[in-house]
């Protein structure tokens, strides 16, 4: 694996980082919790500004992808839904010619993106005898219409922040109108375009045990792919209340329309992918 001069020092800032934490760590000290280290490399790391080779076997320490609501940001600014009044023909033509658009950093239109997401992993077990490692890619939180309204997609939700909490009336499932409190959260999410081609998402690799011991804990999945037409759309997402749970919950926000070609599993505090998950057709 060949790294750029901003990859080099930005790898060799994260060990040092993670070194003079694991010096000054000692007994009921935060920093000797793996997930202390994300978070804090993370947070002092800077954004990916440049597309992911999606042939590398490694990424730099705390790699944390790109940011959903930075894609979603630089896609509104660029005008890509389709016209009313433009015909199938000129809106392809016209995205053609913005393949090579710029969004932010050194980052184009058509360039690979990778989002990680940090609770997809479902029954992440560890078999000594096999000294194998196994789970399972969560892929979807809800559904969404594409933009035409001909399928469903399945939809990913990267982030959300908490949007505040009312008092009001709403329906239960079953029609019966009842006093409840108002959740909302703003989301940016991925719609996956082909989501059909995504039937199995399990996982299995071989790793020693002593490695497994510690990588368990800080195993992320990261959503490699590409922006496809048309690209952005509205999330909405109305949860009713019911018997065990009254309360109305709204999600709305944007959704990127996504190609997902590729689910890395990785870990996130040294950077080495273990296993690649392609589309089961």
């Amino acid at each position: 694996m060949t790294m750029t001069t901003s990859q080099r020092i930005f790898s060799i800032a994260a060990l040092l980082t993670l070194s003079a934490c694991a010096q000054a760590s000692g007994p009921g000290d935060p920093t000797a919790d793996p997930e202390f280290i994300i978070g804090l490399n993370a947070a002092r790391g800077p954004r990916a500004l440049t597309a992911l080779d999606d042939k590398l076997e490694a990424l730099i320490p705390a790699y944390t992808g790109h940011v959903c609501a930075d894609i979603v940001a630089d896609v509104k600014k660029l005008r890509l839904n389709k016209d009313e009044f433009e015909s199938t023909a000129d809106y392809q033509s016209r995205i053609g010619q913005l393949a090579n658009a710029g969004l932010h950093g050194q980052l184009r239109l058509s360039d690979t993106l990778a989002f990680v997401h940090h609770n997809s992993l479902y029954g992440v077990k560890y078999d000594a005898d096999k000294s194998q490692m196994s789970g399972s890619v969560g892929i979807r939180d809800s559904n969404q219409w594409n933009s035409e309204k001909t399928q469903l997609l399945r939809s990913k939700v990267l982030d959300q922040t908490y949007g505040g909490k009312s008092k009001g009336q709403a329906r239960t499932e079953s029609g019966i109108s009842v006093n409840v409190d108002r959740l909302s959260y703003q989301v940016c999410a991925l719609n996956i375009a082909n989501s059909n081609s995504w039937q199995q998402t399990n996982f299995d690799f071989n790793i020693p045990a002593a490695e497994a011991r510690l990588d368990k804990g800080r195993l992320k999945a990261l959503f490699v792919g590409h922006l496809v037409p048309q690209f952005i759309q509205n999330y909405d997402l109305v949860v009713s209340p019911s018997v065990k749970a009254m309360w109305q919950t709204t999600y709305t926000g944007n959704a990127l329309v996504f190609q997902l070609e590729q689910i890395w599993i990785y870990n996130q505090v040294t950077g080495r992918v273990y296993k690649k998950i392609k589309p089961s057709n």
